[in-house]
């Protein structure tokens, strides 16, 4: 175990930023070149690839990822089961697309945005081939990182240089296709410095399928509650309408993104401690987890409420501030969001509580789709916002009520209270900064210096343990240089 947890956090936490920053830079031009009716055929045809997207990667990623950490110290064990696991993914990949062109040529409304859909796919086979749970498995975020902050800049200098006017939203969608495609194709020749593995037809179906599936499920689900407002936003209203409500859900997602990052490397990790049966490790870790997250959602939250207008503004333009409500609504679901991603999938996942996952998310999506079918009609997209915090909070709860009897919360007040206090004096300078600054660019970037800085000061002056803790060991090391 020498990978570094927090170098892996660390690592994976510059990468969601970079997928938030580099977004930034393209999100501003890209809004307006292709105006909100281009990008929302793009992001229309997105969510219907992400599905079939899906039924090819068959959870398989989470199942390696939860199964292989166990496993990893043994040679021979790791080989034979990502062989395994890679064959079962070629068969699913193949059935995914052998439907998807079936859905292409039978539905009318979908056959109108063919040619987008048929290039997005070319993503479903390279990620399958791509196998970046193997990256995962061995914690090798490093190369994760530079490898995905590489192509990531390559493709936003194709979108500056190649996309300069409406018509160019295929080129967009090309450019788009390659950068989320050429580091699976990289990883062809570079996992097979960690294990050897080949296609066979002993796929240990019995041993593996179920479970797959049963994880497959659960991330359907999930998809359907992310998706489902998109797709459903397509068949209801315009593309304009589209492409406001897909800015304001990209923003969410990638903030969201960036403090999941945290959970997602932590998952290797827990299922390492549950494979050793080291217990008290595990629920050491888990709880250290859960006070980084609350330290971290507090202050996103506020800032989303208070400038989704000016988040609107910067990235898209004023064409783009009609979403700014369904911002507000979404970042009080960032809230709930990042709990329940933790109690889901930082551990009911790795305690393979699979089936439980299954029937939570399963209801949480069943909920969302009738929920949109009667908001979005009625109130569009803060409808369809709204379908989601309510799918949010039912997720905390019932996975909350699952795993209490699994993992014990360690409930830190004095951690809770510091972190609440902080988070009262970012809302004072969010209200003075509003106030006072009326440019929106000047106004945000002020709030966000101002409040970062106050809400360390107050959580040093409180003693928050995680914070100091962070701060001294930064210094120690740099002692030590």
């Amino acid at each position: 175990m020498k990978k570094s947890i927090k170098l892996n956090g660390i690592l994976n936490v510059i990468k969601k930023c970079c997928n938030i920053i580099l977004p930034l830079l393209i999100f501003p031009y890209i809004s307006r070149v292709l105006g909100p009716d281009n990008y929302g055929k793009f992001s229309f045809s997105n969510s219907i690839i992400s599905y079939f997207m899906l039924t090819a990667l068959l959870g398989i990623e989470t199942y390696a990822v939860r199964e292989g950490s166990r496993i990893r110290n043994d040679k021979y064990r790791i080989d034979k089961f990502v062989s395994e696991v890679f064959s079962i993914n070629i068969m699913s990949l193949i059935i995914s697309y052998i439907v998807l062109l079936f859905f292409i040529f039978t539905n009318q409304k979908i056959y109108s945005y063919k040619e987008l859909i048929l290039i997005l796919s070319i993503m479903i086979p390279c990620t399958v081939l791509g196998r970046d749970y193997i990256n995962i498995i061995f914690e090798d975020y490093l190369y994760i990182t530079i490898r995905y902050i590489v192509i990531q800049i390559l493709g936003v200098l194709a979108i500056y240089l190649l996309v300069k006017k409406q018509e160019d939203y295929l080129i967009y969608t090309c450019i788009y296709m390659l950068t989320n495609s050429l580091g699976y194709l990289i990883n062809l020749v570079y996992t097979r410095r960690f294990c050897s593995f080949k296609l066979t037809i002993h796929m240990n179906l019995k041993r593996h399928l179920l479970p797959i599936l049963i994880l497959f499920g659960g991330q359907l689900a999930v998809t359907i509650y992310i998706q489902s407002d998109i797709t459903m936003l397509g068949f209801f209203y315009s593309d304009k309408e589209v492409g406001v409500y897909t800015i304001t859900s990209k923003i969410y997602m990638l903030v969201k993104g960036i403090i999941n990052a945290l959970t997602t490397v932590a998952i290797p990790r827990i299922s390492y401690y549950l494979g050793e049966n080291q217990i008290e490790k595990y629920r050491e870790f888990s709880n250290k987890l859960i006070k980084y997250l609350f330290l971290f959602v507090v202050p996103l939250v506020i800032g989303l409420l208070f400038f989704s207008e000016n988040i609107l503004q910067i990235i898209g333009g004023r064409q783009y501030i009609s979403g700014a409500n369904t911002l507000k609504v979404l970042s009080v679901a960032l809230f709930c969001a990042v709990f329940s991603g933790f109690f889901c999938n930082g551990l009911m996942v790795p305690n393979r509580k699979e089936k439980e996952f299954l029937v939570i998310t399963t209801l949480s999506a069943c909920i969302n789709i009738v929920l949109n079918l009667f908001f979005i009609p009625q109130i569009g997209t803060i409808g369809a916002a709204v379908t989601t915090l309510i799918s949010e909070v039912i997720v905390l709860f019932m996975s909350f009520y699952t795993m209490k009897q699994y993992f014990k919360i360690e409930w830190d007040f004095k951690h809770i209270n510091s972190v609440i206090l902080a988070g009262i004096t970012v809302i004072i300078v969010c209200i003075l900064c509003k106030f006072l600054i009326k440019n929106a660019i000047i106004q945000l970037i002020s709030a966000m210096i101002i409040s970062a800085l106050v809400y360390c000061g107050v959580l040093i002056v409180l003693k928050n343990d995680i914070l100091v803790s962070l701060i001294n060991e930064v210094l120690k090391k740099k002692n030590t240089k």
